[in-house]
């Protein structure tokens, strides 16, 4: 699933599950905002926040599980723009917050991952 308008995004209370490639991709200059969601079992990245995305990325209340297995993928993989992540749990992913720029956390479990913070 990719967001890239250049307006408000909000995803709520939705499952991403066995993707083949990244489960959440967002680019362009959206306001994002993803809450009360389960990304697990994504072959790439629960969430790609790519190069050249601009606008607030907002992602509370989550559960990001099993991302990256087999390939080399994270639960988070955040290349531009700054993230706020909040009360979230990411476990049990091949690597966990893989961060190029600012990821604001608070209130969040990071643990079991194979690399917790890339």
């Amino acid at each position: 699933m990719t967001s890239s308008a250049s307006s408000a995004s909000t995803f709520d209370r939705v499952q991403l599950n066995n993707s083949t490639d990244d489960a959440l991709l967002v680019s362009g200059a959206a306001n994002v905002h993803i809450t009360n969601r389960i990304l697990s079992t994504n072959k790439e990245d629960g969430l790609h926040i790519a190069a050249g995305a601009s606008g607030n990325v907002v992602v509370a209340n989550c559960l990001f599980w099993g991302n990256g297995w087999p390939s080399q993928g994270s639960a988070l993989w955040v290349e531009a723009n700054a993230i706020n992540l909040v009360n979230t749990i990411v476990t049990a992913n091949r690597g966990g917050l893989d961060c190029s720029v600012s990821c604001s956390n608070s209130h969040n479990i990071v643990w079991g991952n194979l690399t917790d913070y890339v």
